[in-house]
């Protein structure tokens, strides 16, 4: 055992085999108090769990934009009999790669947030833990 750590605990000490690597920590989250991350750390993976739970609801808005006749009848786009005949398989197109592009979007998207919850509302100490945080919370979804 070439280190010893103390806690600020009574009669409590750890045994690590080598120092961290001073490249990995995040020198920013060092001074957070273990009792602070810990309720940051619950508080986060709630919000992780019900955005996944709610993620069906964003995916199935993404896909009702496929559907012309129900962005019609909303009012949001006209008759289609009124456009001009070279603007409608332009339009199917555009139709059948929004949903899919949407969802690519918001999912390229979420590996950056998810490290942002991780390093500025959790404050995780170290760079390696940061990344394997993003890597299990990015399988949920």
């Amino acid at each position: 055992v070439n280190t010893m750590q103390i806690l600020p605990v009574p009669q409590s000490v750890q045994a690590h085999g080598t120092p961290p690597d001073v490249s990995n920590l995040i020198w920013s989250n060092v001074r957070i108090s273990i009792d602070k991350r810990l309720s940051r750390q619950v508080f986060a993976e709630t919000i992780v769990y019900v955005v996944a739970l709610f993620w069906s609801f964003w995916i199935a808005a993404c896909y009702s934009l496929a559907k012309y006749k129900s962005l019609q009848d909303l009012g949001l786009l006209p008759r289609l009999a009124s456009l001009p005949t070279f603007v409608q398989p332009i339009l199917s197109f555009v139709f059948s790669i929004l949903p899919v592009a949407l969802v690519s979007a918001v999912l390229s998207l979420l590996p950056t947030l998810l490290q942002v919850l991780a390093e500025n509302f959790e404050f995780i100490k170290f760079h390696s833990s940061v990344e394997l945080s993003v890597l299990k919370r990015n399988f949920f979804f």
